[in-house]
């Protein structure tokens, strides 16, 4: 929703309940990020989506990490992804564990052990 100017309200008439909540979930919070730095609040955020949500953040993350060529972006994702897997949110699943373990595989493939 930061990207766009669109309320929640006309997500909701649009697309329903559940996708308006899952885009207000994905949506960060610009105040924060710049205050806790872009990895401790994505972990905090990330531990703390629905299990749906998470799903779509991790595709998101695994596109994001196929695409990069910047070893520092790569780097932030996959230190996100070995924190979740330190301490897994709740609901975290089989699925969300593969996705993750595949975000990190990507990276050692691409960049090595940094």
């Amino acid at each position: 929703m930061e990207d766009c100017g669109i309320t929640a309200d006309e997500l909701t008439l649009v697309f329903g309940a559940n996708i308006a909540t899952l885009v207000q979930e994905l949506t960060n919070d610009e105040v924060q990020l710049k205050e806790l730095g872009k990895e401790e609040y994505m972990v905090r955020k990330l531990s703390a989506l629905s299990a749906q949500a998470l799903l779509i953040k991790l595709c998101d993350t695994l596109n994001n990490m196929t695409e990069t060529d910047c070893p520092s972006q790569a780097g932030t994702y996959a230190r996100i992804q070995q924190r979740l897997q330190q301490i897994p949110p709740a609901g975290w699943s089989d699925t969300h564990q593969a996705l993750s373990n595949r975000i990190l595989a990507i990276y050692t493939n691409k960049f090595g052990n940094r």
